[in-house]
């Protein structure tokens, strides 16, 4: 999931300087909010089962 998350976070960083613009970060206590809600259990959960649904096969 690290990966898959790091990728994307990659991709968006690239088109949004191809564009002109640059990153802006959170800070610490937006951070810590995003990641207690984004890396939940029950979310990174979701996330596996919507990506094995994707797979062909």
């Amino acid at each position: 999931m690290a990966a898959i998350l790091l990728k994307g976070a990659a991709r968006q960083q690239l088109l949004t300087q191809s564009f002109g613009g640059w990153p802006v970060w959170s800070d610490s206590a937006e951070s810590l909010s995003k990641r207690e809600h984004s890396y939940a259990p029950g979310a990174i959960g979701q996330v596996w089962d919507y990506l094995v649904r994707g797979l062909p096969g």
